[in-house]
């Protein structure tokens, strides 16, 4: 998948329309990426993130539904909607989460309006290359 630069991104607005410090671009399979930033784009630091999700992106998924589905008791498919380096990761004290929508094989409408969010440290000491990033929580919403 292509590296993300600058230029793709543009400034996200809360549901006021006043601009947050956040800014979004979508990858080709549709997949938002939100970075926190400045009125000059997306922060260095949250751009390299993002690239290196974006570069792992199946073995990060895998991680993230691998422990979603220890959780549920229905099977399904995990949808990916995005990856987020912006304010709510950092408001959730992670380096970077991961949002999925849920559809269940028994029934596609039971989780319609529920929302999941894995959280990702990135470790930066002596683990092995396999264990980073590690997901270490997990959030869900209900829309």
């Amino acid at each position: 998948m292509p590296q993300l630069s600058h230029p793709q991104f543009q400034r996200c607005r809360d549901r006021e329309g006043n601009i947050r410090n956040e800014w979004v671009a979508s990858l080709d399979n549709e997949i938002e990426v939100l970075a926190r930033g400045n009125n000059e784009g997306p922060y260095t630091d949250c751009l390299s993130i993002a690239n290196e999700v974006i570069d792992s992106l199946d073995v990060v998924k895998a991680k993230a539904t691998t422990l979603l589905d220890s959780f549920m008791r229905d099977k399904g498919t995990w949808y990916l909607g995005s990856i987020d380096v912006g304010i709510t990761a950092e408001r959730q004290e992670c380096a970077f989460l991961l949002d999925f929508s849920f559809v269940a094989d028994n029934d596609p409408d039971e989780y319609g309006y529920s929302y999941f969010s894995v959280c990702f440290i990135i470790p930066r000491n002596n683990l092995p290359p396999h264990n980073k990033p590690h997901p270490y929580k997990f959030i869900v919403e209900f829309k």
